[in-house]
């Protein structure tokens, strides 16, 4: 007997994410040791568990990536960066490929730059109610317009991080 793979992805929440993007970016090269991002993500476990919505108002979001970025680097002397929340747009190819390009303009011309999508997947979802092979393919293939359209923006003297949380 064989057992049938299920194709739902489990959402993510909003606090998963930023606790995710700590994590990525302790490793970019901020000023913080792993115990001052630890104590982040038990502020951010805190949070949540005050919460009960998994998805927080679009402001508050986006000014916490900001806030989890600041944490890492308060002057910006590391990197730049842009952040895009993908539930909050369009993501037809289209609209997706104007959008990325907007916040690659946003980015100076610092010597590290990051490119942060969040909600990729989720946006992808509101379509319909169930993850299957088609939104799979379609999500990959997003995701591989954004790595290809962000490396040939970026200035080859930068380095470009792309993170997709």
């Amino acid at each position: 007997m064989t057992k049938k793979r299920s194709s739902k992805k489990q959402n993510t929440d909003d606090y998963t994410r930023l606790t995710n993007l700590n994590s990525l970016v302790s490793f970019l090269g901020g000023n913080i040791s792993c115990v001052e991002s630890e104590q982040l993500n038990v502020a951010l476990a805190f949070l949540r568990s005050n919460n009960l919505e998994s998805e927080m108002p679009p402001r508050s979001f986006e000014h916490c990536v900001s806030q989890v970025i600041r944490f890492h680097d308060p002057s910006r002397t590391h990197f730049d960066f842009a952040h895009w929340d993908a539930r909050r747009g369009e993501v037809d190819p289209l609209w997706l490929r104007a959008t990325v390009l907007e916040k690659l303009s946003e980015l100076g011309t610092h010597r590290s730059i990051l490119l942060i999508v969040s909600g990729l997947r989720n946006a992808l979802l509101k379509a319909g109610c169930r993850w299957t092979s088609r939104r799979e393919r379609a999500y990959r293939e997003a995701i591989r317009m954004i790595e290809l359209l962000a490396a040939r923006q970026a200035n080859p003297e930068q380095k470009l991080s792309v993170l997709f949380i």
